[in-house]
């Protein structure tokens, strides 16, 4: 077998568990990640994967990503998920005996398409939940550009970007329908991030209108509070003024009485 990464891995951690003997596995968090100390943390990582006693049998393997829940997950391993990606490993002989390969044409999704390909053929795949990775995603950036560059001419029924019209109509019969598949799930994936992007945005508009809201407010009574102090000192000032001069009488009064 051997390793496959994307050159935008960040960097692994250690998830340990912090429940206590007998504790429930109820609670929101239940691990804690742990940075490597002398051992480099990607080499313990994957070691720990190939020491799995059922090593053998599983034609794919790979870790969690930490997408900021990895914290909350109870098991250490996990079976036959779809979400395996940007650090596997490829057992080539259970593959070769599956007959799975990653296809060639496919720009973008091949970590999908393998990995449904393996579960249409009865593969079996680990995911090592006891250690976890994080990667650097940037929208736009030259990989993606270079990409778009290539693809002059794409199929219509196809997510864009996905595979240019000379490498789909080359694909026999059955690796269309499978990437058609893919391309449906690429677009409802897709969709989904579109409208969970409008919402934060939506969300973000609103709470910004609501700040703005405060502020004016904040000001408005700020004002208020000006104005009412200056209408107080100046009744007080008149106060003492008609005070003053009532005084100032009254002793002239008695001057005169004298």
């Amino acid at each position: 077998g051997c390793w496959l990464c994307d050159d935008n891995l960040l960097c692994f951690f250690r998830l340990v568990s912090i429940l206590k003997p007998g504790e429930s596995k109820k609670a929101a968090v239940v691990k804690k990640r742990e940075w490597g100390d002398k051992t480099p943390m990607f080499w313990e990582a994957m070691v720990a994967v190939q020491q799995h006693p059922s090593m053998k049998k599983f034609a794919l393997s790979g870790f969690l990503r930490d997408d900021g829940t990895a914290t909350c997950k109870t098991h250490d391993w996990k079976y036959d998920v779809m979400s395996l990606y940007k650090a596997v490993l490829l057992n080539n002989r259970e593959l070769k005996r599956l007959g799975v390969e990653y296809l060639p044409g496919l720009q973008k999704y091949e970590d999908m398409y393998l990995n449904s390909a393996i579960q249409r053929q009865g593969g079996q795949m680990l995911k090592c939940q006891s250690y976890c990775y994080r990667a650097n995603n940037v929208p736009g950036d030259k990989g993606s550009k270079a990409r778009k560059r290539k693809l002059r001419e794409e199929p219509d029924a196809l997510v864009p970007g996905l595979m240019d019209t000379p490498h789909f109509q080359a694909l026999g019969s059955q690796e269309r329908l499978a990437v058609k598949q893919l391309s449906d799930w690429a677009r409802h994936q897709e969709n989904h991030r579109k409208l969970k992007r409008e919402r934060l945005e939506a969300a973000k508009g609103i709470q910004q209108a609501k700040a703005a809201r405060r502020e004016q407010e904040a000001v408005a009574a700020k004002e208020d509070s000006g104005s009412e102090s200056d209408s107080s000192s100046s009744s007080s000032s008149k106060s003492q003024g008609s005070n003053g001069t009532r005084v100032h009488q009254e002793a002239g009064a008695d001057s005169a009485a004298t």
